[in-house]
């Protein structure tokens, strides 16, 4: 048994804007952690896949994607804690 609880956030990742089916688990996930929960959600973004195969990172190869403001925004809220 640990001394205090360990204190952890969530974080919603490949996230499809256009599947309904992921909203709905959003919303879950924003009930069920509540304030736990990052408010950043990390979508899908072909720059991902493009980014590892070259073996760079997102915000490296394409700083102005999607998937990078999203992940700046993350490390912005991440700062703030």
């Amino acid at each position: 048994m640990l001394p205090h609880p360990i204190p952890y956030r969530g974080l919603a990742t490949m996230f499809d804007r256009r599947a309904k089916a992921c909203a709905r688990v959003l919303a879950l996930l924003r009930e069920k952690f509540g304030q736990r929960l990052f408010r950043t959600v990390i979508g899908l973004d072909t720059k991902f896949r493009e980014a590892s195969a070259s073996g760079r990172v997102i915000s490296d190869m394409a700083p102005d994607s999607r998937g990078a403001r999203e992940y700046a925004a993350l490390a912005e809220e991440v700062l703030a804690l």
